[in-house]
């Protein structure tokens, strides 16, 4: 093993990496964890074994096959950019390009919303709660697909509208769509919420309407982690005002395409889903069936049915 505190720090100039003595894998990791841990970035060491990873172009527990490897110049060079970039709050999913969601390995890129373990507890309750056997869904701000993806691997005859304002983020989702083989059960739609399905014959059809919305409202925005705020695509999680008009406008607008006893679920913030379920009593027609909590026992999904004909 090699211990971290014998290693010097690395140095804040890359011009100087090109003077530094030829370092192995091991020594590598080491500075890399001692680096982090001077930014306050953990986990330090898992974050320099990923990165160190992608540099040398293999799985991560690879790495301590070679542990002794000495690494080249061009290598350490690009990891050490590497290591800076996230020293400086960089998101480490944009530096590999992955993240993983629902066990399936996905690609990002600058420009997409991260998924976050969070919004598995939504794929959950839509797996939960699902009775059809080839049930039509519509994914409201798809991102980089996570959802979609995650719900056709898991509903092998369903039929996905998956919908972003961002022609990128489509781009991404299509990607990981071809890379888990589910392309043929997702279409893929560039437009705001349902204004791109108005034309397609889905009125009063549809199964499932499923969305993880912008929700952070302005006065968060100073609390999030500098990853999110620096870096992340605001139009992915910022919700002007108190937070509730995207919500109105997916329940409202729902109701067009829903069919009867068809549903609807949202991710929602913490704290917010008193607010968000009031909203669907306002409703004459919608009764809220679920409230599931994340792993951090916080409310983060709410399921509802849409029941038009059973007014007040």
């Amino acid at each position: 093993m090699y211990p971290s505190t014998s290693l010097r720090k690395i140095p804040l100039d890359p011009q100087q990496n090109l003077s530094l003595s030829p370092r192995r894998i091991g020594q590598l990791i080491c500075e890399g964890e001692a680096f982090f841990s001077r930014k306050g970035i953990h986990p330090g060491r898992l974050t320099a074994e990923l990165l160190l990873a992608k540099v040398l172009q293999c799985d991560r527990p690879i790495l301590y096959h070679r542990i002794d490897e000495e690494v080249a110049k061009a290598s350490m060079e690009e990891f050490y950019r590497l290591l800076k970039k996230r020293g400086s709050h960089y998101p480490l999913q944009y530096l590999t390009g992955h993240q993983e969601f629902w066990s399936l390995d996905l690609l990002v890129s600058p420009g997409v919303f991260i998924p976050r373990p969070d919004t598995e507890v939504l794929v959950e309750a839509v797996i939960r709660h699902n009775t059809s056997p080839n049930p039509l869904i519509v994914d409201l701000g798809t991102g980089c697909g996570n959802i979609a993806i995650a719900l056709a691997s898991e509903i092998p005859r369903c039929q996905i509208y998956a919908v972003d304002i961002s022609p990128h983020a489509l781009k991404v989702a299509r990607r990981n769509a071809h890379r888990h083989r589910v392309s043929d059960r997702i279409v893929f739609v560039e437009g705001d919420l349902f204004t791109r399905l108005e034309h397609l014959g889905l009125h009063h059809r549809i199964d499932w309407v499923v969305s993880n919305p912008p929700y952070i409202t302005e006065s968060q925005l100073n609390s999030l982690q500098p990853e999110v705020k620096r870096y992340e695509p605001p139009l992915s999680y910022r919700a002007p005002g108190g937070g509730l008009h995207i919500y109105q406008r997916i329940i409202t607008e729902s109701e067009g395409f829903l069919r009867e006893e068809g549903h609807l679920a949202v991710e929602v913030g913490a704290g917010q889903h008193q607010k968000i379920a009031a909203l669907f009593a306002q409703r004459s027609h919608w009764k809220v069936i679920e409230m599931r909590a994340d792993l951090g026992s916080i409310p983060r999904t709410l399921v509802a049915r849409f029941c038009p004909l059973h007014k007040g």
